[in-house]
């Protein structure tokens, strides 16, 4: 049975905009739109009553504070939707337990930070939008660079082990991506 919770969608009417996820959504929702809200803050667990909730929607809210775990519990989420928000920084336990998203939706917010290892958790995920190519490139870099380093890891030449600095390899990895002559 697919439970739509789409009541909770703003809607631009004034008075109707909810300032906090509702604690009153069904365990038994699918589907949660919660776009054009005032939402500015995700805590700690707050979905994770929502256990079978395959697509959540929160786009067009404030939100700037994404606690860690704030998805525990959502492990059949496969569409997440955080575009149009105030997102800055993003870390590794933000979406630890999202083993079957498969999109992860970004585009118009204000990252500034991307530290490496942010999207190991997400195993699944073929589709990560965040209006860049940054972070594409930042998921095809660690992608690539873990593989390399796995690799190396037993290769040695004239008795020593290879070493990559991973600095460097990012700066070649970036200007091959671009096109740009490398060296």
């Amino acid at each position: 049975m697919v439970i739509e919770a789409s009541r909770y969608r703003g809607r631009g009417i004034p008075g109707k905009e909810q300032d906090a996820v509702p604690s009153d959504i069904p365990g038994s929702s699918t589907h949660v739109d919660l776009s054009y809200n005032h939402i500015t803050t995700l805590a700690s667990q707050v979905f994770s009553h929502l256990t079978v909730c395959t697509d959540l929607d929160l786009t067009y809210n404030h939100i700037s504070i994404i606690s860690d775990g704030a998805f525990d519990g959502m492990a059949k989420l496969e569409k997440l939707s955080l575009s149009q928000n105030r997102i800055e920084h993003l870390h590794a336990a933000m979406f630890r337990g999202l083993s079957a998203l498969t999109r992860l939706l970004l585009t118009h917010n204000p990252v500034q930070t991307l530290p490496s290892q942010v999207f190991a958790h997400l195993t699944a995920c073929t589709y990560i939008s965040q209006g860049s190519r940054l972070v594409f490139q930042s998921v095809v870099f660690q992608l690539i660079f873990a593989t390399l380093n796995m690799f190396l890891e037993n290769t040695q030449i004239a008795g020593r082990k290879l070493k990559i600095r991973q600095d460097q390899f990012l700066e070649q990895f970036f200007l091959y991506l671009s096109g740009q002559k490398y060296h």
